[in-house]
């Protein structure tokens, strides 16, 4: 960790919200920015490792959750599909046809 001395280490914050996703892209672009930086001499499972620390409690509950190879393990670009498959919102097909049978036309003189 004495590459990061002086850095601020990126926190991400999973407090569910419509803007979820932009937070956790903001938090993979500092990832990125330290990844590619300070840390650029390290090895595709340390940086795992990193981003895993990074992501809380909460991203390593996701993690444990995963079937991963060992190839994937140390995959940084599946962690980075993995947590954004979960942050992206989800279409509600039963609300939306709901809302869709509740509209009525105007009529228009």
């Amino acid at each position: 960790m004495s590459d990061l001395v002086g850095f601020e280490v990126p926190k991400m914050d999973w407090t569910p919200g419509p803007d979820l996703l932009t937070r956790f892209k903001r938090f993979r672009q500092k990832c990125e920015l330290l990844l590619d930086g300070p840390l650029k001499a390290r090895d595709g499972t340390q940086k795992c490792k990193y981003v895993l620390l990074w992501s809380g409690d909460y991203g390593i509950d996701l993690f444990n959750t995963w079937s991963l190879t060992e190839d994937q393990q140390k995959d940084l670009k599946e962690y980075w599909k993995r947590f954004e498959d979960h942050v992206k919102p989800q279409a509600n097909h039963i609300l939306n046809r709901y809302y869709l049978r509740g509209l009525k036309q105007n009529n228009r003189p």
